[in-house]
């Protein structure tokens, strides 16, 4: 008889509109972020935002992603 294990599971790759629909059908609990964050550290926030409200934010403006690069 097969045990069955309590394990979380993440789902990785590339994040458009229509991934983004699949992993909220998926049930997976987390997403992996790897070298979509090089140089865009703020991808991560626009992703969490996505996957709550159906939302894509633009990028930040210029001064922004100074004050970020700075940070």
């Amino acid at each position: 008889m097969p045990h069955l294990l309590a394990v979380d599971i993440l789902v990785a790759g590339v994040l458009r509109p229509a991934v983004a629909a699949n992993f909220t059908q998926s049930g997976a609990d987390g997403v992996m972020v790897g070298r979509g964050s090089y140089g865009k550290p703020w991808i991560i926030n626009q992703i969490s935002h996505y996957l709550k409200t159906g939302e894509k934010l633009p990028d930040p403006g210029i001064e922004q992603k100074l004050t970020i690069a700075l940070a």
